[in-house]
């Protein structure tokens, strides 16, 4: 039995997961004339970031099985990025020496759903060209190949 594996996909789920441990925001601040530097993971925030981060997690795994999981990924992570900016950029003090950035989590979690959904239109993996009109094939990140597309 041969399968129909698509790369891509499975690429950006694991970069989407791998985006869940990085620091998502960046808080840069002067206390005594000495600058210190905090970060804070996605999985320091407050319960209410629970479910958004569920979701993007359920959409990560969900991408290992069909491209269709980069759209609750690419929704999830904005809504967390909407988030982590009203609520953290207020209290960062706003002062002289206080500056808020987001931190690498939220751009790398939004390049992987970018490529989750890329796979879904321009799949790059082993066997992705043949027969990939049939609609089953693009929905599915590994698929069999029919016994009537083995010839070609």
């Amino acid at each position: 039995m041969k399968l129909r594996i698509n790369l891509l996909c499975i690429v950006g789920s694991l970069i989407g997961i791998i985006a869940i441990f990085l620091p998502w925001q960046v808080h840069t601040y002067e206390f005594d004339d000495v600058f210190h530097q905090s970060t804070m993971d996605l999985l320091d925030f407050l319960p209410f970031y629970i479910v958004l981060i569920g979701v993007y997690l359920i959409a990560c795994i969900a991408s290992f099985v069909s491209p269709v999981g980069g759209i609750p990924m690419l929704i999830s992570t904005f809504m967390l990025q909407q988030n982590v900016i009203s609520d953290w950029f207020p209290r960062s003090g706003g002062g002289p020496g206080n500056s808020f950035a987001l931190g690498i989590g939220v751009y790398l979690a939004f390049i992987a759903s970018f490529i989750v959904i890329l796979s879904y239109f321009a799949p790059i993996g082993k066997r992705m060209n043949i027969g990939l009109s049939n609609l089953r094939h693009r929905l599915l990140t590994i698929s069999r190949i029919d016994r009537e597309l083995k010839g070609e």
